[in-house]
Formats: C-alpha cells, sequence, structure tokens
C-alpha cells in the first residue's frame, strides 16, 4: 500500500531529483507533463532508482489503473473519505 505521506518522505530522502524530459507527445509541455507524472508514480511507489522492468512491477503492484491524458492513475488499496456537507 502507498499513500501521499510515503511520497513525501520519498521525495525528501530523494538524492537526485532531475525529472528527465520524454519525447511522448508532440509539444513540449505535454512532455514534461508526462515526465512529471511519471516522477510522482516513482515517488510513491519509492521506484525512483530501479530499472523500467522494476518500475513497471511498483507501479502494477501500487496501482489498480496507470491512467490516460484524461484521467489520472488509480492507486490501489486507497481510503476513500467522505466529505459531508
Amino acid at each position: 500500500m502507498t499513500n501521499l505521506l510515503i511520497a513525501l518522505k520519498n521525495l525528501a530522502e530523494a538524492e537526485y531529483s532531475e525529472i528527465k524530459a520524454l519525447n511522448k507527445s508532440s509539444n513540449r509541455a505535454n512532455s514534461m507533463g508526462d515526465a512529471l507524472e511519471i516522477y510522482i508514480r516513482d515517488l510513491f511507489c519509492n521506484s525512483l532508482n530501479q530499472t523500467d522492468e522494476e518500475k513497471t512491477i511498483a507501479y502494477s503492484e501500487k496501482f489498480s489503473y496507470l491512467g490516460n491524458p484524461n484521467n489520472p492513475a488509480d492507486l490501489l488499496e486507497a481510503k476513500l473519505i467522505k466529505l459531508s456537507k
């Protein structure tokens, strides 16, 4: 299981935190957004210094859905909080 506190801990402990540019999208803003999304996934999965194969395994263990351009990824075992009016 993962949560925001784990991601923040991983961010604080990261020795090297450069976000690598990707060329998945045709426009620069989307490419940087893709790179940031992968970096945030790595923070949640504690996979910053892992190979791509290890990251894929970590993602499948922590996320039930990796998302698409219009929808964010879903975490497994995420606790929902119902806000009442």
